[in-house]
């Protein structure tokens, strides 16, 4: 008898073959920052900003190192910290839907097959992974967003509750990134000596990473209460 075929692992591949690519484009495709900088003066904000919004979707949804980070910085020079973080906001969000859609679309159903018995235990994250959850992992700065986008659109987590969570909680880690970017310019690049004397004279900054961080650890922490209260429900419930 001819083997059965699976489509899931044909998109399973198709999405490994997507995410490969996007990492090759990012290591060659290079962007100019003062060029873009420059086309992007040349139009009243309003307009700027909506085109600033479509090139960061076009481009950065496919390549997550380099050209985003071009877009980060001629960003913050253009429209300043906060103008900046609201564009990247909205772009994000955008993101966001395409690369959950994608992952879950093209590789739930591979992820959810090969699981096979502990398939039961994959699809507890629906119900464990809520609000505080999300939240505590999408609020630090090292962990990658699109790594994020892309596992949970393989869980059973659905779109809504992640889309409205990493709505609200993704503001804040953007504007500390771009008011950095606004606010030391040029000295980001000169070393870590030129950045404590900058941020030293820029108390603002270091207030706002201050919040920024306490904002993290308490999210962190009402997490992880959470956590061990589920888990001490379960127990007694067993």
């Amino acid at each position: 008898m001819p083997k059965e075929r699976n489509p899931s692992a044909a998109r399973f591949l198709i999405l490994v073959l997507v995410l490969i690519l996007c990492w090759l484009l990012g290591q060659y495709i290079h962007l100019d920052v003062e060029g873009l900088k420059t086309a992007l003066r040349s139009y009243p904000v309003v307009v700027s900003g909506a085109i600033y919004i479509i090139l960061y979707v076009l481009i950065s949804t496919f390549l997550w190192f380099g050209p985003k980070d071009v877009f980060r910085v001629a960003g913050a020079f253009v429209f300043g910290g906060y103008l900046s973080a609201l564009w990247v906001w909205i772009a994000e969000m955008i993101n966001l839907v395409i690369m959950f859609q994608l992952s879950r679309r093209l590789g739930q159903a591979f992820v959810d097959r090969r699981l096979g018995r502990r398939r039961t235990n994959f699809q507890r994250m629906k119900k464990t992974t809520g609000v505080l959850g999300i939240a505590a992992l999408r609020l630090p700065p090292l962990i990658p967003i699109r790594m994020l986008d892309l596992g949970f659109g393989l869980s059973k987590v659905p779109l809504r509750r992640y889309w409205l969570v990493c709505a609200i909680v993704t503001f804040p880690r953007i504007l500390w990134q771009q008011v950095i970017l606004d606010v030391m310019g040029g000295n980001l690049f000169e070393g870590v000596a030129a950045m404590t004397g900058y941020m030293a004279d820029h108390m603002e900054v270091v207030v706002l990473s201050l919040i920024y961080f306490v904002l993290i650890v308490g999210v962190l922490v009402a997490a992880l209460i959470e956590k061990w209260l589920q888990r001490k429900e379960s127990t007694c419930m067993t």
